[in-house]
């Protein structure tokens, strides 16, 4: 059975909805996260004569996502293929609920830091930065910074290749 037009409609306006949410959202949360841990960084860096931690809040986060993905693409799947669709879809929904709660119950405790300005003057500058540069010219690839060894990870031959595909016209 094909979905109606009404159903097309909520699936792209879901998707656009999760798309705009999930960009303002995720480096919110980066930046939010990381003040967290870098004052308790500074507390521990006190405590310890100086000695910063081993690891980062990045590194907890990222592993955090990856761990997260892994998880919906076993065990939710195995519940929605084994158990049936309404516990495959409220098993995550309770984990979001309790996800919730306990970020709402430790409100208190946030570092919170004042905003630095307005985001939209910010993307003004942006946009007039590239309206006003929109007809320079291009400067030659041989003329572009490169570091071999820096470099060497994400290139052949210890250059990064050149490429014109957002080259603007």
């Amino acid at each position: 059975q094909r979905a109606s037009t009404y159903q097309i409609a909520i699936l792209y306006l879901s998707l656009l909805c999760t798309s705009i949410g999930a960009g303002g959202s995720r480096p919110c949360n980066m930046a939010f996260g990381a003040d967290q841990l870098e004052l308790g960084a500074r507390r521990r860096r006190s405590a310890n004569g100086g000695k910063a931690p081993m690891w980062s809040f990045f590194n907890l986060y990222f592993f955090g996502i990856e761990l997260a993905k892994l998880t919906a693409v076993t065990v939710v799947v195995y519940i929605q293929e084994n158990v049936g669709w309404g516990w495959g879809l409220g098993v995550p929904t309770i984990a979001m609920f309790v996800a919730v709660i306990g970020f709402v119950s430790g409100y208190s405790l946030y570092v919170k830091m004042p905003p630095g300005g307005s985001p939209l003057v910010r993307l003004a500058q942006v946009v007039a930065a590239a309206f006003k540069k929109r007809k320079t010219v291009l400067p030659d690839p041989d003329l572009l910074y490169e570091d071999k060894k820096l470099d060497a990870g994400i290139s052949t031959t210890g250059r990064l290749l050149h490429t014109n595909q957002l080259k603007v016209l």
